[in-house]
């Protein structure tokens, strides 16, 4: 389950990757989430170099098979909705900073980059 759910993220994070890149047309198909649709996301935010040459390459990276060594900050501001959308699962602790972990993971291979992420859960 938790590996589907880390696919469907980065599809996410690759819908939010056009929204930095081009500018908002009705005609823009929004892609896997709701994300296109929203014209006030298509201003650059100044997204890491790491965040996006990770979401450009198509690839999801993992704790396990890592598609980088980098370790900016990119992965821990972006768990906050894994923290307040397991609050009350009654899931163990670890698993859920192991989820942040893992979501981190997707564009940041090295420990740095994903481990301070279980923290800020």
């Amino acid at each position: 389950m938790a590996a589907l759910i880390l696919h469907y993220i980065g599809l996410c994070y690759r819908d939010w990757l056009k929204t930095q890149e081009s500018k908002y047309s009705p005609e823009i198909h929004p892609g896997y989430a709701w994300l296109g649709n929203i014209p006030e996301l298509y201003s650059p935010r100044a997204p890491g170099n790491t965040c996006l040459a990770a979401l450009r390459s198509g690839e999801h990276g993992s704790v396990e098979e890592p598609i980088n060594n980098r370790k900016g900050y990119g992965g821990v501001m972006r768990v906050a909705p894994i923290g307040l959308y397991f609050n009350d699962s009654g899931k163990d602790v670890r698993d859920i900073c192991r989820f942040g972990a893992e979501t981190a993971a997707l564009t940041h291979g090295h420990p740095h980059g994903w481990i301070d992420t279980g923290v800020a859960l």
